[in-house]
């Protein structure tokens, strides 16, 4: 147990500042629910990021919030090697996301077509009041609700 601990420690890069490029991606991303630059979109909630690592996502960075360490030690094994790993003060991390209680790790990963599959069977496991990360339009549960008629033009 404490190798894993001292592993998944020395993993994670301590970032202080609001300035950082990846804090900044992370943020715009989940203000704007649009996708950073990289084409990456942002995810919360460990859930989803199990989800995402069981459907071999391809993440580009992982944030942990510093309280939340025991999830970066379950997590970090099943990341790869090349994935930025950070940790963040939890005010820092806390500005970030937009849940209004933090699960502590969040994570910048490839948007492609797989992606609204994962989302959909995670948002479908739990429903978007209780799970912050399927809130952001991108990855959003269908709506079980038919679709509302148009009007008719007059």
């Amino acid at each position: 147990m404490e190798q894993t601990r001292l592993a998944a420690h020395s993993r994670l890069r301590r970032i202080e500042g609001r300035h950082n490029p990846l804090v900044k991606q992370l943020r715009q991303a989940f203000a704007h629910s649009e996708l950073t630059e990289a084409g990456d979109c942002a995810i919360e909630g460990l859930r989803i990021l199990e989800e995402a690592i069981r459907s071999g996502l391809r993440f580009s960075s992982v944030f942990f919030r510093e309280s939340a360490q025991e999830r970066a030690e379950r997590l970090l094994p099943q990341i790869g090697a090349q994935v930025e790993t950070l940790l963040l003060p939890d005010k820092l991390f806390d500005s970030l996301v937009p849940s209004e209680s933090p699960q502590g790790v969040a994570a910048s990963c490839a948007s492609n077509i797989s992606l609204s599959k994962i989302f959909s069977s995670a948002c479908k496991l739990a429903p978007s009041s209780s799970s912050p990360g399927c809130r952001t339009p991108a990855i959003s549960a269908p709506s079980s609700a038919p679709p509302k008629p148009s009007a008719a033009p007059e």
